[in-house]
């Protein structure tokens, strides 16, 4: 086990009749959890800080940087915590700031999204082959993330079946594999590419790369990182009804490409 949320969407508790098991937690009660309940019960068991990622929150964007202010402000509780997850479900332009609040808050302290789910909703089947919903939604969050310093993007459900499901509560969910289990066959939707374009080439123990983008483009996006092996990542999603001329250039080095019209595409180069 690489790491655990102190909690499931701590807020969730406070809502009168919420569809799934639940426990409220104020960032007041899940830090003194943390410091005086499952902190110590973990290194009783030998998972103690060094053997297992503790993540505070585990919540929605819009609150994540009032958690981890007063949280990691905790010296005990910040020796006991590795980082911190949110959700994607109230991610909006409005609240990608708080992301930076976060990692200000101790810049030793990675941010991960711990949950992402398209299409949550209890009428609705996935659709095959869901191109806009399930692959640009999902890229354009995963991107958006890691331009505001998120170390990590976790799909919520990888596979489920057709109805979307199984599902305890009833919801139904895109996944980016969908099971046909009576027939014992499976379908690759749009979004398992998705996730092959930047997990396949963004490597672990990759950094981030800061760019500069010279002409603003709507419903263009990208994102780049350079790999231990050297080797550069550029990930490119033109999400608009048009063309796009791109180029990249690096180093002294440039690369010019068209980017077809709702198309993700990876360059990858070393210098």
């Amino acid at each position: 086990m690489w790491g655990v949320t102190i909690e499931n969407e701590p807020s969730a508790g406070n809502q009168p009749k919420y569809e799934f098991n639940c426990l409220g937690f104020t960032k007041e009660i899940q830090k003194d959890f943390l410091v005086k309940d499952l902190g110590p019960a973990l290194a009783a068991a030998g998972y103690g800080p060094d053997k297992l990622q503790v993540m505070i929150f585990d919540d929605q964007r819009d609150v994540i940087h009032e958690w981890a202010q007063y949280i990691f402000s905790d010296k005990e509780a910040a020796k006991l915590a590795a980082g911190t997850a949110f959700h994607w479900y109230q991610n909006n332009p409005q609240n990608i700031g708080n992301l930076k609040k976060a990692l200000d808050a101790d810049p030793t302290k990675f941010i991960i999204n711990s949950e992402a789910s398209v299409g949550v909703d209890k009428k609705e089947n996935p659709n095959l082959g869901d191109w806009g919903n399930g692959l640009e939604n999902t890229v354009r969050d995963i991107i958006d993330d890691l331009n505001n310093y998120v170390a990590g993007w976790v799909n919520w459900n990888m596979a489920l079946d057709l109805q979307g499901g199984p599902n305890w509560a009833g919801l139904k969910a895109y996944a980016p594999i969908l099971i046909d289990a009576a027939n014992k066959i499976y379908y690759k939707q749009p979004a398992f590419y998705a996730l092959g374009h930047i997990s396949k080439f963004i490597l672990p123990d990759s950094y981030k790369l800061d760019f500069k983008e010279t002409t603003k483009i709507d419903r263009y996006q990208n994102t780049a990182a350079v790999r231990a092996d050297g080797g550069v990542v550029v990930v490119i999603m033109n999400s608009s009804d048009d063309l796009v001329e791109i180029n990249i250039e690096d180093a002294g080095q440039k690369l010019s490409h068209y980017v077809k019209p709702h198309t993700l595409q990876t360059y990858i180069y070393w210098l």
